[in-house]
């Protein structure tokens, strides 16, 4: 079988990098010939890949997604190119992952995999495909994707722009995505697809996984101060960083760290029992934060999946989430307990009944990851859909 992958980015502090790259090797390991495209960062390690143009392409579609609201729609030299090296691999399927981030042109992608009627696998990592802008949403209650994106109030948020062009975004993405078998990282993302206009494309849930032996518990080195911990790539937003800061006031005795990346302002405006880690990508490092933590709690607005949560139960540290999107899906009553983020007392009452609790969460929270998050699980069922898929062909 010849596999064709394509994403954003294929490093590994990426999500969606990380898995396409994942999924990639695993299909090699079996034999499998595969080829990774990207189009910013560097390349992965240890899978044949190719860069989809280069840094001028991802300038200049910027510039066109900020001044048009052209996300996808530039790159049309980039994905010729990229078309060329598709045909020359003869792929028996094409994996795709997020197509936003300013490096493809989906229209003549699209244009390509339909005329050649090559089987296409597409894992939706956010909500971008079925919009006329967003990739998030639901924080904002916008549902406007339902009916057609009229005028989208929030063209600001990314991929932003300065004007809205939602209407022909959503009408153009109408017309060109309807070859590709979905796959959703979640239930509850699965269940907003058949919402949209890709509801008759056929659909598929596999979870997101984890490598269980990068994220696990290591040697504690902990005081007797209540030790909270958040964890996000950025704190923009959809993040809710601002529940960390009533939090610390509400428990001024408690020690939270923080990882991610946070503006000057929200530091600024932080107490002094909140520690900023920065950003951290080495599980290693992230894997003793985690370990070393009594609680994570999960306080976005909106999340697809919610890979932090599992990677904290992979450490062995209970969670305790925002009963929003996909956030519930995870936990369980031995794993965490799951909350309205907005209610500042059920929060303190979900902690004191972790931290008192005769729960070995030890043990639960990383054998729930092993059993349903793990690495291979999640590898082996991209793999079957790709064998049940071309057996259909």
């Amino acid at each position: 079988m010849r596999i064709f992958a394509i994403n954003t980015v294929a490093r590994a502090d990426n999500a969606p990098g990380r898995i396409m790259t994942q999924i990639a090797k695993a299909a090699s390991r079996q034999g499998h010939e595969v080829m990774v495209a990207y189009g910013r960062g560097l390349p992965p390690k240890g899978i044949a890949s190719t860069r989809i143009g280069g840094t001028m392409n991802v300038l200049w579609h910027t510039m066109r997604s900020r001044l048009d609201d052209a996300e996808g729609l530039a790159s049309m030299g980039a994905t010729l190119r990229l078309i060329k090296e598709i045909t020359e691999f003869k792929p028996d399927i094409v994996h795709l992952h997020n197509l936003h981030g300013h490096y493809i042109n989906y229209l003549h992608l699209f244009d390509f995999l339909n005329c050649e009627r090559i089987p296409v696998v597409w894992t939706l990592h956010d909500c971008w495909a079925y919009t006329g802008h967003c990739a998030y949403y639901a924080a904002n209650g916008c549902y406007n994707w339902k009916t057609g994106c009229e005028k989208c109030e929030f063209f600001k948020e990314y991929p932003k722009s300065i004007c809205c062009n939602s209407a022909q975004n959503f009408e153009l993405k109408k017309k060109r995505f309807t070859n590709a078998h979905i796959v959703a990282v979640s239930q509850w993302l699965g269940k907003e697809i058949e919402q949209s206009f890709l509801r008759d494309l056929p659909l598929t849930v596999i979870p997101n996984g984890i490598d269980a032996f990068s994220f696990r518990p290591t040697d504690s080195i902990r005081d007797n101060k209540l030790t909270i911990v958040g964890v996000a790539n950025n704190w923009e937003p959809r993040k809710n960083f601002d529940f960390f800061v009533n939090l610390a006031k509400r428990l001024p005795e408690a020690l939270i760290n923080i990882v991610g990346n946070a503006s000057w302002t929200q530091k600024r405006n932080s107490g002094s029992n909140i520690k900023f880690l920065g950003r951290i990508t080495n599980p290693s490092q992230l894997s003793g934060i985690y370990t070393n933590a009594d609680v994570y709690i999960n306080a976005s607005r909106e999340e697809t999946f919610g890979m932090t949560t599992i990677e904290a139960m992979a450490c062995g540290t209970p969670v305790i989430v925002n009963n929003t999107t996909a956030l519930p899906e995870v936990v369980t009553s031995d794993t965490g307990l799951i909350v309205d983020i907005d209610n500042i007392e059920s929060v303190v009452h979900s902690i004191d009944s972790i931290t008192n609790s005769h729960i070995n969460y030890h043990e639960t929270c990383r054998n729930h990851v092993i059993t349903h998050y793990s690495r291979k699980r999640m590898t082996d069922q991209y793999i079957d859909l790709y064998h049940t898929i071309l057996n259909k062909k």
